[in-house]
C-alpha cells in the first residue's frame, strides 16, 4: 500500500478515496445484507459504519506507518471514545463501533500532527485554553443552530416538541456523542489525512482547498441521507447543500483553521439546540 501511495499524487489519492466512498455509498443501496454485528438493518446504519469501518483502516494504516506512542493521546483518545459510547442516543448510531472509530481516529490523527509539529495548532491545548476554544465554538454555533432549526421546523410542517427544562441534561449529553465523534473521525482525522499527504504543508491553491473541503465535507453529509436519496431524492439534494454550506463547511474551517477542541464546541451546541427544540 505505501508503494502504491508513493506512485500518485496527493490530489489523485483524495479524487480516488472520494471515488471509494461513492462506490461505497452506492453499493449499500444494493446490498441484499439486513442484519449482522454491525447493524446491517438499514441502509442508513450501513452507509454510516461502512464507511466508518473505512475510515478505522486509513486511520489505523497510518499508526503503524509513523510508529510512534504518546500515552497522553492514547489516554485522551480512550477518554473521548468512553464519551461517545456512554452518551450515545438512539441505541444503534454511537455504539461501540463509533466509539471505537473515534479512539483510532483521534489517536492516528494526533500522531500525524505531531509527525509535521502541527499539535498546537490543532488540537494539543493547555486545559483553561481547551474550555475557552469549546465555548467560543459554542457561540459561533448559535447563528447557524437557530436558522437549523428554523428549517427543520417549517420543514416538518411546524411540527415540534415542547421546550421542557427537565431535558436540558439529557439533550446536553445526548449531543456530545455527535459532535465528539464525527468532528474527530469526519473532519479532524481527515483532515490530518490530507495534511499526511502534503507532508505537513497543505497548499493554499484553489484546487487543493475545494478538494481538502469537498473529502472532509460531502461524505459526512451524505450518510445522513440514504433514505431521503430514495424517498425523497430532491429534498435530499437540498437537504445535502444545505448541510454541507451551514454545518460542513463551518466545522472543517474551525478544525483547519482554530482548532478541534472549537469544532466540537460548534457541533454540540448545533446539536443540543436541535434536541432541545425540535426533535
Amino acid at each position: 500500500m505505501k508503494k502504491c501511495i508513493k506512485n500518485y499524487s496527493p490530489h489523485s489519492i483524495i479524487i480516488l478515496s472520494l471515488i471509494i466512498f461513492s462506490a461505497m455509498f452506492i453499493f449499500n443501496y444494493f446490498s441484499p445484507l439486513e442484519k449482522s454485528l454491525i447493524y446491517y438493518c438499514n441502509i442508513d446504519n450501513r452507509a454510516w459504519h461502512w464507511c466508518e469501518i473505512l475510515i478505522s483502516g486509513l486511520a489505523i494504516f497510518y499508526i503503524f506507518k509513523i510508529k510512534s506512542f504518546n500515552l497522553k493521546d492514547l489516554f485522551t483518545s480512550i477518554l473521548l471514545g468512553a464519551t461517545v459510547y456512554l452518551s450515545q442516543f438512539g441505541g444503534i448510531w454511537y455504539g461501540y463501533i463509533s466509539a471505537f472509530v473515534t479512539i483510532v481516529s483521534y489517536y492516528s490523527a494526533c500522531q500525524i500532527f505531531r509527525h509535521y509539529g502541527q499539535q498546537n495548532k490543532f488540537f494539543d491545548l493547555k486545559i483553561k485554553d481547551t474550555i475557552k476554544s469549546f465555548f467560543i465554538g459554542t457561540l459561533y454555533a448559535i447563528p447557524f443552530a437557530m436558522i437549523n432549526n428554523l428549517a427543520i421546523y417549517l420543514a416538518n410542517g411546524h411540527q415540534t416538541y415542547d421546550f421542557s427544562i427537565f431535558d436540558i441534561l439529557p439533550q446536553a449529553r445526548n449531543a456530545l456523542a455527535p459532535g465528539v465523534s464525527e468532528e474527530i473521525i469526519w473532519h479532524f482525522f481527515l483532515l490530518a489525512f490530507v495534511t499526511a499527504l502534503f507532508k505537513g504543508n497543505i497548499p493554499k491553491d484553489k484546487f487543493t482547498q475545494i478538494l481538502t473541503y469537498i473529502l472532509a465535507v460531502v461524505p459526512h453529509c451524505l450518510i445522513h441521507l440514504p433514505t431521503t436519496f430514495i424517498t425523497n431524492p430532491s429534498m435530499a439534494v437540498v437537504t445535502l447543500i444545505f448541510t454541507s454550506v451551514l454545518f460542513g463547511f463551518p466545522m472543517v474551517y474551525l478544525v483547519k483553521n482554530k482548532n478541534l477542541q472549537t469544532s466540537i464546541g460548534f457541533h454540540w451546541a448545533v446539536d443540543f439546540i436541535r434536541f432541545l427544540f425540535v426533535i
